[in-house]
């Protein structure tokens, strides 16, 4: 497949770090983070470690990409990587996650791993990419960059005939998403944290439907 995506950066490992950054920023006061993270003083750094190695997760098994500045970053999984394996995490850096974050963090995102997994796997039982996560920084709200970082590589999807996945716990979310084209397959509920979990799956539009716009 392509990986030229107009207007946006594709990010290699040497930008790990500056990426890893903004989503810490993005999620610190995310349902999900504070759960993992309850500590205030200690969960910017422990969102910067998580996220540098979904980031690195990204790079191996998919692309990653942000906007020209870095004010918004974008993590897509793959068609062929989708599934998440042992061997997958290990090798994007999941022992050195393992000894940073500890085992009853990492036993806790295992839990939630695995109802997020099964409900995936219900959702979308066909060919997609998997945009997780996205994150636009604090500062840069309200700027457009989400669009900038969704609309490219939705085109490049309805032009390769493959769909996509995303999940939110934010029902706002689910509106914007909408827009995009997305539609909600299934509204669970995280049993662990006891937060909202929706699954939303957008299959490619047809060239004649592209054309209509």
């Amino acid at each position: 497949m392509s990986t030229v995506i107009k207007n946006l950066l594709r990010l290699k490992k040497a930008d790990i770090k500056s990426a890893a950054k903004v989503f810490s920023r993005a999620f610190f006061e995310d349902p999900l983070a504070i759960f993992l993270f309850p500590e205030e003083k200690t969960r910017q750094q422990s969102l910067m470690d998580y996220f540098e190695f979904r980031i690195r997760y990204g790079i191996l098994y998919g692309e990653v990409y942000s906007t020209k500045n870095l004010e918004g970053v974008a993590v897509w999984i793959a068609p062929k990587n989708v599934k998440m394996t042992q061997w997958k995490m290990l090798r994007a850096g999941g022992m050195k996650l393992y000894s940073k974050l500890g085992k009853e963090i990492i036993n806790r995102m295992g839990l939630i791993e695995q109802y997020t997994s099964e409900l995936h796997h219900k959702s979308a039982p066909i060919e997609h990419w998997h945009l997780t996560p996205i994150g636009v920084d604090t500062n840069q709200r309200g700027k457009g960059f989400a669009s900038q970082l969704i609309r490219p590589m939705l085109q490049r999807c309805d032009e390769e005939n493959v769909a996509c996945f995303l999940e939110t716990q934010s029902e706002t979310n689910v509106e914007i998403y909408k827009r995009y084209g997305f539609r909600v397959v299934e509204k669970g509920f995280i049993p662990v944290v006891k937060i909202d979990h929706w699954t939303m799956l957008r299959k490619p539009k047809k060239k004649i439907d592209r054309e209509k716009r």
